[in-house]
């Protein structure tokens, strides 16, 4: 098959895929972003293939069937997909349990609150998102400590493993795929979603601070902000307020919660704005 490959460093470990299976990826489409597509320029200019980052038009993707392609891999990608009606496959790969957890970034609510979601999903490419029929699907529950970075890459080290499935039997599972039910939609992460809440409990601060700590969470205490990718907790009994800082110097910044205090490294912490 021709194949044209639509993603980022994500799910960059599936180009290899295709290639030991004989297809030819004939054209990539990722972001602008290159902290988050550097591996998908690598292998473009390694394998020699054409490169197209930002929102494919009309007129790409038309010469884009002008080439013949076979099939449109979708993984992890920003914009919809067009034109699929015109190719004769067009697969997604989703990081849930489809039809659980449809939308854009399901990773940090799964590690807060919905790990048995967790998984990976082959299917069709649909009009409406996340919602074509299921081609081939496997769980994957997150460790108890497991971090977004982490769990984001024992995905990435598991998706080619499904698509080698797939492309060991492609025809059969292709045609044997199932309509999904009504399933759950998971919308995308907000600013408040990574603040955290001083009054929270030293479990659900130190879950959340996980569930993000490649995105970082914002936090703010006595008229500063800061955003932060690791931090630690430590059910401790205090006298001090929550929210208020306890330790701030060049080594760590140590702030009080409702039943114990947080840690932040200052090497993982940018200071953003005075909030005052």
């Amino acid at each position: 098959m021709k194949v044209a490959f639509f993603g980022y460093n994500f799910f960059s470990s599936c180009l290899d895929v295709f290639a030991q299976h004989g297809h030819e990826v004939i054209q990539l489409f990722t972001g602008p972003e290159i902290q988050y597509t550097d591996n998908i320029h690598q292998w473009a200019y390694e394998h020699h293939v054409p490169l197209y980052m930002g929102r494919p038009s009309d007129e790409i993707m038309d010469e884009l069937l002008g080439k013949g392609v076979d099939l449109f891999f979708s993984a992890a990608y920003s914009w919809k997909i067009t034109h699929t009606d015109q190719v004769p496959y067009a697969i997604n790969l989703h990081s849930t349990l489809l039809p659980e957890g449809r939308g854009p970034c399901p990773l940090p609510h799964i590690l807060q609150r919905a790990p048995q979601i967790a998984g990976l999903t082959l299917h069709q490419l649909a009009e409406r998102i996340d919602e074509g029929d299921v081609i081939l699907q496997k769980a994957l529950p997150p460790e108890p400590e497991e971090s977004l970075d982490m769990f984001a890459t024992r995905l990435y080290l598991e998706a080619p493993k499904l698509l080698n499935t797939l492309l060991n039997n492609f025809d059969s599972l292709y045609h044997s795929r199932a309509p999904q039910t009504k399933g759950s939609y998971i919308r995308d992460i907000n600013d408040q979603d990574r603040t955290l809440n001083w009054a929270s409990s030293c479990h659900t601060l130190e879950k959340q601070i996980r569930a993000f700590n490649i995105l970082g969470v914002f936090l703010e205490a006595q008229g500063e902000k800061w955003l932060a990718f690791y931090g630690e907790t430590l059910v401790y009994s205090h006298d001090y307020q929550a929210g208020q800082i306890i330790q701030n110097n060049q080594q760590k910044l140590v702030i009080a919660v409702s039943d114990g205090l947080v840690l932040f490294p200052k090497q993982a912490l940018s200071l953003l704005t005075n909030a005052r």
